[in-house]
């Protein structure tokens, strides 16, 4: 059942919150509490304080080998979460673990990061399927065979190449907990996904998508080629009240769509 956009958190200006408004806006937004112990594991993490240092894409990892806990140094991941206002990583974190989702789609993988992290905090039973074009992407590309090499062995996860604007035709109505789209957005990227793309998810079902701020909006690549804006599409959309949206952070944001 709809949601009227009283229930949710005003998503007509951005947010850099404070934890404990954050930890209100995720549970409200997602309709369910993360649980006591989980936001006490992550309350004093998500604003980051040291900007650029978000779960998952620190060039430092832990890793326990044999009941020991050592650091591995890793080469830093690309991300459009990096080096950012937010830690987004732990807000993704936040997310997952309030969705409990058993499937998620992703649209745009580049190194990894957000598919390591619902990989990581959602149940074992969950199925994620995941969708680059690799090489044909004219910039930023993912790679096809690091990725592989990266999520081998990974139960959880199928790693495919399908172009985002065919989802229509291979995703199933009604089958979707989180689908998260990165894919250089735009508002055109909004607009097929809210029009096209909001059938697929569950009742309960999120849309995330990167970016939804006039920041995110002002970077150089959108003006250079002239991209349609996020934050108008978004603001018309929210006077419409069909949906709940709610944009975290301001560069480059997270933005969550549901009904």
């Amino acid at each position: 059942m709809s949601r009227s956009q009283g229930d949710a958190p005003s998503a007509t200006t951005s947010f850099c919150p404070v934890p404990h408004k954050l930890r209100d806006q995720v549970w409200l937004a997602v309709g369910t509490a993360v649980g006591a112990a989980a936001w006490a594991l992550l309350s004093d993490r998500l604003v980051s304080h040291n900007v650029g240092s978000p779960d998952l894409v620190s060039a430092k990892e832990d890793e326990t080998h044999g009941g020991n806990t050592v650091s591995v140094q890793r080469e830093a991941m690309r991300s459009s979460y990096w080096q950012q206002d937010l830690n987004y990583g732990d807000l993704i974190k936040s997310i997952v673990l309030a969705q409990k989702p058993t499937v998620v789609v992703e649209y745009g993988i580049l190194d990894g990061f957000s598919l390591k992290l619902f990989n990581r905090w959602s149940p074992p039973s969950c199925k994620i399927s995941a969708y680059d074009i690799f090489d044909k992407f004219n910039g930023n590309a993912a790679k096809r065979d690091q990725l592989d090499a990266t999520f081998s062995g990974e139960k959880k996860i199928t790693i495919g190449e399908q172009d985002f604007y065919d989802a229509p035709d291979h995703l199933e109505d009604g089958s979707i907990d989180i689908l998260h789209i990165d894919i250089a957005n735009n508002g055109d990227v909004y607009e097929f996904a809210v029009t096209k793309l909001m059938q697929k998810l569950k009742p309960t079902g999120i849309l995330l998508l990167e970016g939804g701020t006039s920041e995110r909006d002002a970077v150089g690549w959108m003006k250079k080629y002239n991209k349609r804006l996020i934050r108008p599409y978004l603001d018309a959309l929210i006077k419409k009240g069909e949906y709940v949206v709610t944009t975290f952070g301001k560069s480059p944001g997270l933005t969550l769509i549901q009904r």
